[in-house]
């Protein structure tokens, strides 16, 4: 009974783990085409760090809203890793649930995820369950007076305490800004980034098609990273490749451009 105790306590803390308000304001919003809907999607993301690089694919499927439903993940080595699918509100156009199946060696594990909205459409809670029904994450919401969240708090599941996570918003930069903070107070970590990625103000900082063509992240240490982006795009301006860049500074001052991730994107229509 204790390995599947503590497996249980393991996946609710990974499921935590995944979610953030930053993350919330992304599920929602439509950011895999911008013109015309395709039936499917075969994504290569391409990330490079100190150690080489890592590919990983996925293959998003279409209903005829134009809305994700079905979603295969593929590792390094071009296994299938994960299966995702969702049920939607095409009117409302939200995601009501969802199922996250992850592949192992060993077996599989499946996660279950049903996501409640005010009248305004304004999302409320949400609770993961396993395989099995248990919950493994509950996160209620409050919303501020423009219907974005401000708090996001973990239910006490399993006997584990959590703390709170609070935003604040700077709706003319399209700035929003996060901290984690403890059952006793105490601020965790931060984070900052953008309300919106479909719907920007930031002119200056986009291409013609409306894609972020210079970004800045600022880290828990308070330092800031700087990022310039590339973009080529199909006939009907969707976009089928993506390049980040990370800026830092030579001895001589002069900027330095190092190539962190590509993503390119197989359109069927």
């Amino acid at each position: 009974m204790k390995p599947l105790i503590t497996l249980t306590l393991m996946l609710a803390s990974l499921a935590l783990q995944a979610q953030s308000i930053l993350n919330v304001l992304r599920l929602n919003e439509e950011m895999d085409y911008q013109t015309r809907r395709p039936r499917s999607i075969r994504l290569t993301e391409i990330t490079y760090n100190s150690s080489g690089k890592t590919t990983r694919t996925a293959v998003k499927l279409f209903d005829e809203a134009g809305m994700v439903i079905m979603e295969d993940r593929y590792d390094n080595e071009g296994n299938v890793a994960a299966k995702l699918s969702y049920r939607n509100d095409t009117l409302r156009r939200l995601i009501l649930s969802s199922s996250f199946e992850r592949l192992y060696s060993w077996g599989a594990t499946l996660e279950e995820s049903t996501y409640s909205y005010d009248q305004n459409n304004c999302l409320v809670s949400m609770v993961t369950r396993d395989i099995n029904g248990s919950v493994l994450l509950h996160l209620t919401f409050t919303c501020n007076e423009k219907g974005y969240p401000a708090e996001m708090t973990p239910v006490n599941v399993q006997g584990m305490s959590y703390g709170k996570e609070t935003a604040t918003y700077d709706y003319e930069n399209n700035r929003v800004y996060t901290s984690f903070i403890s059952t006793k107070g105490k601020v965790l970590s931060s984070d900052t980034g953008f309300i919106s990625l479909t719907k920007r103000t930031d002119s200056l900082n986009l291409d013609k098609h409306g894609k972020v063509i210079k970004s800045f992240r600022r880290l828990q240490d308070g330092t800031t990273v700087e990022y310039e982006y590339e973009y080529s795009y199909d006939k009907y301006g969707n976009c089928l490749e993506e390049r980040a860049y990370v800026i830092s500074s030579t001895a001589n001052g002069k900027p330095k451009r190092k190539l962190s991730r590509v993503l390119r994107r197989e359109y069927s229509y």
